[in-house]
């Protein structure tokens, strides 16, 4: 389906579970929403979002991604989106990934079985990874793509690169977007190192700073623990930027509260794109 936008949108139903009408419209809000805040609308451009009822209903063709999704479902019953690189430049949203917020949903103030916030914010937290992306070093994206198309029908982890391709991707991994650049780094280390890390802040918020407590959750994060923590960086970075958005799924107040300084970068780089 294509929008009015630089973005298309699809929906992929199975034979009994259909993608829901309200899913619908709050992928299209947040869409709407992106397209509305982002000046610079080269993140959106050429963008892809693929809305499956569930993974196992994607297309048989399409991207590496899209097959082994569709090819390896049961491992990802649970996850809500993910997003291809920024050359690819897809998205995806599988509804039964908020089958848990639809019935926390129903015994709070929601009157209905939805989880549409949640599916909006969701939706802007993975084109935040597409921002992301798009604050990477340029000239070392280039190699790299380069370099992918040299080994595309065989996988890095089973390839013997030569070392100055090895030092490309090294250096490709430590630029490749917003959440590389010093400055977000910097906030992150400030707002880490005054985090009370008490049960709820884990059990709420633990798949997002797990990876930058490696030493044990009884020592601040330092700057290599930071710097080490590529995934949570970039998590981070795409949550603060889905409430940048005006997205929320709840726990904005919270999250933002924990990460005040970096939420200052992520709004300055919007504003700056």
């Amino acid at each position: 389906m294509s929008t009015n936008y630089p973005v298309k949108i699809y929906y992929h139903d199975g034979s009994i579970n259909k993608v829901d009408d309200s899913t619908k419209k709050a992928v299209q809000k947040a869409v709407e929403k992106a397209t509305e805040k982002l000046k610079n609308k080269e993140t959106l451009k050429n963008l892809n979002i693929h809305v499956a009822s569930d993974f196992s209903n994607l297309p048989k063709e399409g991207s590496e991604l899209n097959k082994y999704l569709k090819e390896n479902d049961n491992m990802f019953r649970a996850t809500k989106g993910l997003s291809n690189d920024d050359k690819t430049k897809e998205i995806f949203i599988q509804e039964t990934g908020f089958f848990g917020d639809k019935i926390g949903n129903i015994f709070s103030f929601s009157p209905s079985f939805s989880a549409n916030d949640e599916i909006e914010q969701a939706t802007m937290h993975e084109i935040g990874h597409q921002f992301d992306f798009s604050g990477g070093d340029k000239k070392i994206k280039e190699e790299y793509y380069k370099l992918v198309e040299k080994y595309k029908d065989k996988q890095f982890e089973n390839t013997k690169v030569t070392p100055s391709e090895g030092e490309l991707l090294k250096e490709y991994i430590k630029n490749n977007g917003y959440s590389d650049k010093k400055e977000f780094k910097a906030a992150l280390e400030k707002d880490l190192k005054s985090i009370d890390l008490n049960y709820r802040t884990i059990n709420k918020f633990g798949y997002f700073i797990g990876e930058f407590y490696n030493r044990g959750t009884d020592i601040k994060p330092n700057e290599q623990d930071i710097e080490n923590a590529e995934m949570s960086r970039m998590e981070v970075f795409a949550q603060l930027f889905s409430y940048a958005m005006g997205t929320n799924d709840g726990e904005k107040e919270n999250f933002v509260k924990l990460f005040s300084n970096s939420y200052e970068v992520v709004k300055k780089y919007i504003k700056e794109e």
